[in-house]
């Protein structure tokens, strides 16, 4: 899964079970630009930006796709239950 896109990128915060929570720095000046986590009530993973940031096109592009990946990547990574 890529996490490093030309001017964002991104590194896990907390990791859970099921779903895991990411923050969105900037790759010139290291500044926290958002959170990406799951949001329970739309069943996918959401992108919540910090006050006062700008997003090009591009990035917002960055962005959705991470989101994507992230979904596909931790499916893959879950154990099924076992059975009675």
């Amino acid at each position: 899964m890529k996490t490093t896109f030309k001017h964002i990128r991104f590194e896990i915060f907390t990791e859970g079970e099921k779903t895991s929570t990411w923050v969105c720095l900037s790759n010139k000046s290291n500044d926290d630009l958002g959170t990406v986590k799951w949001y329970g009530g739309w069943g996918q993973y959401v992108f919540y930006p910090e006050r006062e940031t700008l997003f090009s096109g591009g990035c917002l592009n960055n962005i959705a796709n991470f989101m994507k990946d992230l979904r596909a990547w931790e499916k893959s990574k879950m154990k099924p239950k076992k059975g009675n």
